[in-house]
């Protein structure tokens, strides 16, 4: 699944990333389907204007648990800006999630720290790493277009601002996502020196955005381009199986591969498209866990015992 995150007025650009993705016919939204797992983007989708599950949402998500349901989370964020909201959504059992532009993959569960506090335990299940011409191209394309580059290394977030309208844009990204980004003067070499990249992120003014796109769509088109979270099963749970929900025009694959993808009110016009249901509720009127319970009621959202 290609996840970034998707509300912020700073676009971010994933290397690599096409801006347009082949419609592929929708399912009959009405049929009766048997699934087993519910995947959720986070930022715009599961998330609300304050950056949390809403209450009405973790109730829902843990009854479709107590009924057999996986729920599993997939965002373009880095693993660790998704612990808190694990912890908010409190479920018992553990939490698949897709991050770094479905370039990872890990299962988080909750354990008690020490000194009494919750922690999250993570166990990686997939990774996909950036091959290492496009991340040095897209690192050399920000620089010369004068954009901020972000390299994703294992838990690290590396960022090279340089103006202070620059660091403005990265606090911005900072405060969307909680994560914690280390500044650079290297040109990247110490995070280079760390490894190949999980994700990279442009980041630009809305302004640039059309013609950046346009830079990366050309000086990277005859790079080898990830295919980004095409693994067939996550948790034996086979894609044809899962319920799908997000916003973002960077969600297309996701909500395409899914049984049945549903866009949010809030979605990128791209995305209604693709998606085989467009909700009318957002994610500040608890879209989700609304549109769970009258798939539900519908007798369309059926858990498969199978």
């Amino acid at each position: 699944m290609t996840m970034k995150t998707g509300t912020t007025a700073t676009p971010a650009v994933t290397a690599g990333e096409k801006e347009e993705t082949e419609k592929i016919p929708p399912n009959d939204a009405n049929t009766p389907r048997q699934f087993r797992m519910v995947a959720l983007d986070l930022d715009g989708t599961l998330l609300n204007s304050q950056h949390q599950p809403s209450e009405v949402t973790k109730a829902c998500l843990r009854r479709l648990e107590d009924q057999g349901f996986v729920i599993s989370i997939a965002t373009g964020r880095a693993i660790t800006t998704v612990y808190e909201t694990v912890k908010a959504l409190n479920l018992c059992q553990p939490i698949p999630v897709v991050c770094s532009n479905g370039a990872q993959g890990y299962m988080c569960s909750l354990a008690e720290g020490p000194d009494g506090e919750r922690k999250v335990e993570k166990k990686p299940l997939f990774s996909t790493p950036v091959p290492a011409v496009v991340a040095q191209k897209t690192i050399d394309l920000a620089k010369e277009m004068g954009c901020i580059s972000q390299y994703y290394v294992g838990e690290d977030i590396f960022a090279d601002p340089r103006e202070p309208y620059d660091y403005k844009v990265a606090e911005l990204y900072i405060d969307l996502t909680g994560s914690q980004t280390q500044y650079v003067k290297d040109h990247f070499q110490a995070a280079i020196q760390k490894g190949p990249p999980s994700k990279q992120l442009v980041l630009c003014k809305v302004e640039e955005q059309d013609q950046m796109m346009e830079a990366f769509d050309r000086e990277l088109s005859k790079e080898p381009i990830l295919s980004m979270g095409r693994e067939p099963i996550l948790c034996e749970v086979i894609w044809e199986e899962t319920v799908a929900f997000g916003d973002g025009d960077n969600d297309l694959e996701f909500i395409q591969m899914a049984g049945k993808g549903i866009a949010m009110s809030n979605a990128a016009d791209v995305v209604k498209k693709v998606a085989d249901q467009v909700i009318d509720l957002n994610n500040d009127e608890d879209g989700v866990a609304k549109t769970l319970e009258r798939l539900e009621a519908e007798g369309v959202l059926v858990f498969s015992t199978e």
